[in-house]
């Protein structure tokens, strides 16, 4: 289970640092969507805001999802905490999805 526990590590690691080091200069690269987007379709995004609420979103998913995920395998077991983990990794995204629609601005 050691490669499953590096496969948590490294993706929890990209997390923090998506998280860390996002910012406005870099966020229209880094979003799918928003990237793809003409300039009249970005201003109707408030990036600033987005990115209020993406950073810390991400970098706590990162730090909360390793430590649920070890926390659970040493109570449970691997599987356990591989169920868990991937449960709690579709929650949350899926939510910041959804959240990250409510930042549209309305003209």
């Amino acid at each position: 289970m050691f490669v499953l526990d590096i496969v948590v590590v490294l993706i929890s690691l990209i997390y923090v640092l998506v998280g860390w080091f996002t910012n406005e200069n870099n966020a229209r690269h880094l979003f799918a969507g928003y990237r793809e987007m003409s300039e009249s379709e970005r201003k109707q995004y408030d990036i600033k805001a987005i990115l209020k609420f993406f950073k810390p979103f991400i970098l706590n998913l990162g730090i909360f999802t390793m430590f649920a995920y070890f926390s659970i395998s040493f109570l449970f077991d691997y599987i356990t905490a591989l169920f868990v983990w991937i449960g709690i990794e579709t929650i949350a995204l899926a939510y910041l999805v959804v959240k990250l629609n409510e930042f549209k601005v309305n003209e």
